[in-house]
């Protein structure tokens, strides 16, 4: 059995595609998907990207290697502790909404927990002043699989922030 299973699902688009008709589209994708067939990982790790440029067709990114308890760009990382799991927030390079390392949930065996975050990027390459992204993470410990993302989650935290402005959104 893995011990962790992590998914992230993210979608990009750039600035000029942020209006009502685009985020109305953007909001009936799926937040998790199936995991791919090579499961001998642990942690196993699963990265879905959907891009605007790329039509939001969901493509598998290859994650790793790496050291410690998440990839790089996750924003996330996690420690085992007494049979537990704990997600703790790690800093991210983005514009907003600043984020500050802290306990997100801890996770006994069996258990899912979901984080839900948006960032405003900048763009290396200059196409668009600005990028934004929104990803769901689900985190499970010592899960049953294939079907660990279609339970309930034990904790879940949305930290997504209206991109124009203003409080959280629901």
């Amino acid at each position: 059995m893995t011990s962790i299973v992590a998914q992230r699902v993210g979608v990009w688009w750039p600035q000029t595609v942020r209006g009502a008709r685009e985020a109305d589209v953007r909001s009936r994708f799926p937040d998790s998907f199936p995991l791919p067939s090579d499961r001998d990982a642990d942690p196993l790790l699963h990265d879905v990207v959907m891009r605007a440029r790329d039509g939001y067709r969901p493509v598998r990114e290859p994650v790793g290697p790496f050291r410690g308890g998440t990839p790089p760009g996750w924003g996330l990382r996690w420690t085992e502790r007494d049979g537990r799991l704990v997600v703790h927030r790690a800093p991210t390079h983005t514009a907003f909404p600043e984020r500050w390392p802290r306990v997100l949930f801890t996770l006994e065996p069996g258990q899912t927990g979901v984080h839900r975050v948006n960032h405003r990027v900048t763009s290396l390459s200059h196409q668009s002043p600005w990028w934004y992204t929104d990803w769901t993470v689900w985190i499970g410990y010592r899960v049953r699989l294939p079907e660990w993302t279609r339970t309930h989650p034990a904790a879940e935290v949305d930290e997504r922030v209206s991109p124009y402005g203003g409080g959280g959104r629901r």
